[in-house]
């Protein structure tokens, strides 16, 4: 009987420790750390230029954009590298217009609303009314994507895939705006 209790004991202490050592090497990828300013990101990243551009409407520049990632081009495919999407404002823009252009967008791309709903609320609590000279820049790293503010964090976004979803406004084939989505991927428009 002891001899039982004893194995049974040992089996129980062997598992606790294997767990134990699987919990500290399974990497969370999801809960990146977030530096608390854009350029101390961008210190600790290596990020390659890739495109720049200017969004206007009729004659009104709207803002300015750049795309880097670590490595100088963008693929929607793939996941692994790091990438800032920046957007310098040239106009006022009230947070409740930047959702809403941000769904019309998705609806433009023919995205199905149960892809972006749950991400609207996120949105709404973490972006700002925007004034003429603020920035607001998107950072992907390791699946998670998280917002700055003038160079300071805002918030980290949950679900993995919201940035590809975020950026296939400006990056997507179907993009509504396919001269902006050719300098930012630093081609020609018929790319």
């Amino acid at each position: 009987m002891f001899k039982i209790c004893r194995n049974v004991g040992l089996l129980f202490f062997s598992l606790l420790f294997m767990n134990a050592i699987n919990a500290e090497t399974n990497i969370d990828h999801n809960n990146t750390q977030w530096p608390t300013t854009l350029s101390s990101y961008q210190q600790q990243h290596e990020l390659k230029f890739v495109g720049n551009a200017v969004y206007s409407v009729l004659f009104w520049d709207l803002y300015k954009s750049q795309l880097s990632t670590s490595s100088g081009q963008y693929s929607q495919l793939s996941s692994h590298d790091d990438l800032i999407y920046k957007i310098e404002y040239l106009k006022d823009v009230s947070a409740v217009d930047l959702v809403e252009y941000t769904i019309e967008q998705w609806q433009h791309l023919a995205i199905n609303e149960q892809q972006y709903k749950d991400y609207l609320p996120q949105l709404t609590a973490i972006w700002p009314n925007i004034k003429a000279g603020d920035s607001l820049a998107l950072v992907v790293q390791n699946n998670s994507s998280a917002f700055y503010y003038n160079g300071e964090l805002l918030g980290a976004m949950t679900g993995e895939h919201f940035a590809t979803l975020f950026l296939d406004i400006w990056l997507s084939k179907n993009t509504s705006e396919p001269k902006l989505r050719a300098q930012l991927l630093g081609r020609t428009v018929n790319d």
